[in-house]
């Protein structure tokens, strides 16, 4: 229990929900936050009523369900959007692993002082960024001799698509300590 209610906080605290819009975003991607596998936790209500937004951004009108504090929250499509990065340099030269653009994994080479952008946090010490002009998942986390020991994390929103029964969707949740409370999903 106390496992599971400080996994929450640690993935509440990246994504905290804030007024910014979807047209200040810099980065958007499928799936769900960090290394996180959807088959392995679920959404539960964290009070009564959810409020739905017509589309995954804040600008879009919103309304509230009906819905009990406690209940699974169903959900099909999901957002992880960037709306605030961390701009760096690199803290040291070294040649690091990058998978950039879905290709296979590759040597990046790397010079002390270059300029990046950290995007997101994507798991075991990897993170999505911007090196050379692309888009790439490398060890942000782990090569603390290439990025520095301490980064401030980038602002993220998580987006579910609300599911109803029959599939049909009445509108976008956004996944926030108001919200939402997370659980594991028991296994066998």
């Amino acid at each position: 229990m106390l496992r599971s209610s400080l996994t929450w906080l640690i993935l509440i605290s990246w994504f905290a929900a804030t007024e910014t819009t979807a047209q200040q975003s810099v980065y958007e991607r499928t799936g769900v936050p960090g290394e996180m596998s959807e088959s392995r936790f679920v959404l539960v209500a964290a009070r009564d009523g959810v409020e739905l937004h017509a589309g995954p951004d804040l600008r879009t009108p919103a309304r509230s369900v009906a819905y009990r504090s406690g209940w699974l929250i169903p959900y099909g499509g999901t957002l992880v959007r960037t709306l605030e990065p961390v701009e760096a340099s690199t803290t040291g030269a070294g040649s690091v692993e990058v998978r950039c653009d879905q290709s296979e994994a590759r040597q990046m080479d790397l010079r002390k002082g270059e300029s990046w952008t950290y995007l997101q946090s994507h798991g075991e010490g990897r993170g999505m960024a911007r090196l050379q002009g692309k888009i790439c998942e490398v060890p942000v986390l782990t090569r603390t001799d290439v990025f520095g020991a301490t980064l401030s994390k980038p602002l993220v929103q998580w987006w579910v698509q609300f599911l109803y029964g029959d599939g049909t969707s009445p509108g976008w949740l956004l996944v926030n300590a108001d919200s939402v409370t997370f659980g594991w999903r028991r296994c066998c």
